[in-house]
């Protein structure tokens, strides 16, 4: 099922909650169409991450070490972690079929942080709070 994505899909995604509306709509404004072809690679498992990415419509399988755990569809995201740090892709991401997302560049998003401290320190808040939970820690 295709989506038009607006500002309110991308409060979904996990490192993003907790941003106001206008902080929303100021990452949305970030946001590039990308296209991609059937069994194109949308993003290289160990490849330094460099974007997110907002599925539009269209299919693509999660891929690690050559084996399928999952499908995204449209509403499905991947790449948050790529806004924070940069790092290696831990999986690829493969067109199954025409594939349309919304991509946000790390560079951009820097850009954004840089000019709104605040947005810095909710990302921070969101990201303290995911990983107290995966530790199963608490204060």
């Amino acid at each position: 099922m295709a989506i038009t994505p607006e500002p309110h899909h991308f409060a979904s995604v996990s490192v993003l909650r907790g941003l106001s509306a206008d902080e929303i709509a100021a990452v949305h404004q970030l946001s590039k169409p990308r296209e991609f072809a059937p069994g194109e690679a949308l993003v290289t498992e160990g490849e330094r991450g460099d974007s997110f990415h907002l599925i539009a419509d269209g299919e693509a399988e999660i891929v690690v070490g050559g084996e399928v755990l999952g499908t995204l569809g449209a509403g499905d995201y991947f790449g948050e972690m790529s806004l924070i740090d940069g790092g290696p892709r831990t999986a690829s991401v493969i067109a199954v079929s025409p594939i349309r997302t919304l991509a946000v560049t790390t560079h951009d998003f820097q850009r954004l942080l840089e000019r709104n401290p605040n947005v810095t320190r909710k990302l921070l808040v969101a990201m303290t709070t995911r990983a107290r939970a995966s530790m199963k820690l608490t204060d």
